[in-house]
């Protein structure tokens, strides 16, 4: 095992799978930056200096059959979250099928390959970079946590030993280990979420990883196994304002397993300790938060029409579109003939 170090490359998987043949099994590429990184599916995944971004690929296994290939995206984020523990021990969870998850955003991004009849194992973490702004309520570096700064090719080495380790614990017949491994860290477990297969999808509640590997999803009382699809945790956006109650519905849909957005309109007559409450709130509930100012002002008289406006509206659907969501939960005081014709026109779905 070598440590194969460049300044940049537009992707290292793409860079060993070319050139792979210039070196050995478990040997790696590493890169301080990548220019056209790539995650599952094809989505792009931002890169900067900080991370620890790396490829490394393994040869086919006499005594693995096709099930034992599938099980290597686990077995990676089984070795990235192990290799991590021996030198930050934090809380990382394992989201299937692909995403190491800290304080519940991503942590790592895992993109398995095969091409040449070789396994190409592409890994980024977020270690001492610092995350764009456009990404915080989504996203995490190890460093925004602990404040340390941290070795990356020591990380790199201990994650890759820990995956060959693993490899031999698989090709020995120990898989139902490192499966019991996994769902101890699984991070979707009794998590209300939504699966996307191509152009259909199915909601439910997210339970154990079965022994093939597949997701197991209950909904219409029965338990149903899935082995590929994204994971969508149904996210919600979820209008605050200054009442408690607002702040109580969105720690209750939390506790129920959706993925919360609070999204806090405010305007040039809001009390700032109002705003300050909220984000305390936010923050140590570990939920995401947005807050945005509305120039035409917000106010709560009559029926609540200036509440939903077109201005309003316009703010919704854009978090709807960042947060790639059609739920959105406001509370029923505040639900009026505008927004439920603009719930209906937009396919929603409204919580309250």
């Amino acid at each position: 095992m070598k440590l194969y170090k460049f300044n940049e490359l537009d992707s290292t998987n793409k860079y060993l799978k070319k050139n792979h043949k210039s070196y050995e099994e478990y040997d790696i590429i590493s890169a301080k930056n990548q220019t056209h990184a790539k995650a599952r599916r094809g989505n792009v995944w931002f890169s900067s200096e900080g991370m620890a971004l790396f490829t490394f690929y393994i040869n086919p296994k006499e005594n693995f059959n096709v099930n034992e290939y599938l099980k290597l995206p686990l077995v990676a984020g089984v070795a990235v979250i192990n290799g991590l523990k021996k030198i930050e021990p934090l809380d990382y969870k394992f989201k299937w099928t692909n995403d190491i998850y800290l304080n519940d955003r991503k942590l790592t991004g895992i993109l398995l390959e095969k091409a040449d009849d070789k396994y190409f194992v592409g890994i980024g973490i977020n270690i001492n970079n610092i995350l764009p702004n456009e990404v915080k309520n989504v996203a995490i570096s190890i460093n925004s946590v602990t404040q340390k700064t941290y070795d990356i090719d020591e990380i790199i080495l201990s994650i890759v030993t820990e995956f060959s380790e693993l490899v031999k614990k698989l090709e020995n017949g120990s898989w139902n280990e490192i499966l019991s491994e996994i769902n101890e860290l699984n991070y979707l477990k009794d998590k209300q979420i939504t699966l996307k297969i191509d152009e259909k999808t199915v909601s439910g509640i997210a339970k154990n990883i079965d022994s093939d590997g597949r997701l197991e999803i209950l909904y219409d009382n029965e338990i149903h196994h899935f082995s590929i699809g994204e994971v969508l945790k149904e996210r919600i956006i979820t209008v605050l304002t200054n009442e408690n109650s607002s702040l109580e519905n969105l720690e209750r849909l939390k506790n129920l397993g959706y993925d919360p957005i609070g999204v806090y309109f405010f305007d040039s007559n809001n009390n700032q300790d109002d705003l300050q409450k909220i984000e305390n709130f936010t923050f140590e509930n570990k939920i995401k938060f947005e807050k945005v100012f509305m120039e035409n002002g917000l106010k709560n008289e009559g029926e609540n029409e200036n509440l939903v406006n077109e201005e309003f509206l316009e703010k919704v659907d854009f978090f709807c579109k960042k947060y790639r969501t059609n739920c959105i939960s406001i509370e029923k005081k505040f639900t009026n003939e505008k927004l439920l014709n603009y719930v209906e026109m937009k396919e929603l779905k409204l919580y309250n």
